[in-house]
């Protein structure tokens, strides 16, 4: 509406707040809150008046029309009449179809007796009567609130409170241009384009504004994250990976070359991270010091609380991991998963590991990665998987990032099943079966076979069908 800019920039000059400054935000954004609905009330009362009396001299100049021609400069102010309140209707159409979704949860269909009928047995079925606490069962409800409050804050405190540093000379470093893009003043147009972003209708959460750090990260990140990642990145495929993984198991059989392949899943991905660690990242790549302090305000702040039969535990403060959810989280674990590709490289160049060369002047293959989601490739030896073994171990230490060896397996090219159990016992893993699934796509199979590419045309029609 207009006027509304010049209504925000004058009240936030006059906003005065001394504490914390996430604190500060909060009470800014539900002062002008109320500022705000002050105003739109007066302006809607305004534009009411103004649309009434347009529509008396619409009705003025049809009854006029009744008895003679109108003039043209009649002709043209009823149009202008007709304008105004076709727009005052179009405001009052909006208005009214964000009211009805507020009236919907209130007396729609989610508000009816089978709808609570069906979410009360739900509820009562999902409901947790007790636990058994050192030996005792205990139904005291704020006993069970106590014990999953402690079990959950302890998952998302690091156990580690001083961890080695990673000096990883493989990464990527930041253009001395794109530094000034990431820390410059936020633009009017930048705010407008992450609250133009948000879905449909709907408002920005309270962390929209993260947004913004979104869309400068994405500008300057293709140039830091190495090829090996392929997710949440432009130019860049979910089936890089498995497309290529197939060339490579193809070659392997058909030149008769042994070859591993372990297939990692990453514990508690996200909820894992350590935080000094993906700082020591950004530094070695050569991030701002302002941008990381802006990262790292985001990252601190996360607190969470646990709902217990409806009823939430206290809050506790989140030591590590980033958050699910967040627009900028996936872009920070490229970052802290660019620490593993850059260890892996570097065993590769120092002859600890040993990928696998595809062909005699072909590159060297150690790895894909994909999110959590990861495939080790190397040659067929004892040497090579105790190596592996300790590269995933140090990063652990590093990082915070541990194996989910339950989820874990490796394969094996042209090697008997003998010589793959006894891998798989050094790895601490399962033994794999060609083919696999790996993001969605089948692994190891006949890929000139029609059913091979099944998955894929079901993926395809499900999304062509929405």
């Amino acid at each position: 509406m207009p006027g509304f800019l010049d209504l925000i920039e004058s009240k936030c000059r006059v906003f005065r707040f001394v504490g914390p400054a996430d604190l500060a935000l909060a009470t800014k954004l539900r002062w002008l809150k109320g500022r705000i609905r002050i105003w739109l009330a007066r302006e809607k009362s305004m534009i009411e008046r103004e649309a009434e009396f347009r529509n008396e001299e619409i009705r003025r100049l049809e009854s006029v029309a009744e008895r003679r021609n109108l003039s043209d400069l009649e002709a043209e102010y009823k149009l202008e009449c007709k304008n105004v309140v076709e727009g005052f209707n179009m405001v009052k159409l909006r208005d009214l179809q964000q009211k009805s979704r507020a009236k919907w949860a209130v007396e729609g269909d989610e508000n009816s007796s089978f709808f609570h009928g069906v979410l009360n047995s739900n509820i009562s079925g999902n409901r947790m009567h007790g636990l058994l606490l050192n030996g005792e069962w205990v139904t005291d409800p704020l006993l069970l609130k106590e014990d999953v409050f402690e079990f959950f804050a302890g998952k998302f405190a690091d156990p580690v409170m001083h961890r080695p540093k990673l000096i990883c000379p493989n990464l990527a470093r930041i253009r001395e241009g794109d530094m000034e893009g990431l820390t410059r003043p936020f633009s009017l147009e930048e705010i407008k384009n992450a609250v133009w972003d948000c879905e449909g209708d709907r408002a920005p959460t309270p962390d929209g504004g993260v947004k913004v750090l979104v869309g400068r990260l994405k500008l300057v990140i293709g140039g830091l994250i190495s090829v090996e990642q392929s997710e949440f990145l432009a130019n860049r495929s979910i089936l890089d990976g498995p497309l290529v993984l197939n060339e490579v198991i193809a070659w392997l059989n058909k030149s008769g070359m042994k070859g591993m392949l372990f297939k990692v899943d990453i514990d508690k991905a996200y909820d894992s991270v350590n935080w000094g660690y993906l700082d020591s990242i950004m530094i070695q790549m050569g991030f701002p010091n302002r941008w990381r302090r802006w990262v790292n305000a985001i990252i601190v702040s996360a607190h969470a609380s646990v709902l217990v039969n409806g009823s939430p535990t206290r809050e506790f403060q989140c030591t590590r991991g980033i958050r699910q959810g967040d627009p900028l989280s996936p872009l920070l674990f490229l970052i802290a998963m660019e620490g593993l590709s850059g260890m892996l490289k570097e065993a590769v160049s120092k002859g600890f590991f040993h990928g696998i060369r595809v062909g005699h002047n072909g590159p060297t293959l150690s790895h894909f990665l994909y999110a959590d989601d990861a495939v080790l490739l190397g040659e067929w030896n004892t040497t090579n998987a105790v190596n592996l073994k300790r590269i995933l171990r140090v990063f652990h230490a590093v990082s915070g990032l541990k194996v989910n060896l339950n989820k874990c397996r490796v394969f094996g090219t042209k090697v008997d099943d003998g010589e793959v159990l006894g891998i798989a016992r050094i790895l601490h893993c399962r033994v794999g079966i060609f083919p696999f699934c790996h993001l969605g796509l089948s692994v190891g199979g006949n890929m000139n076979l029609i059913k091979s590419w099944d998955p894929i045309l079901e993926l395809f029609k499900k999304r062509l069908s929405r």
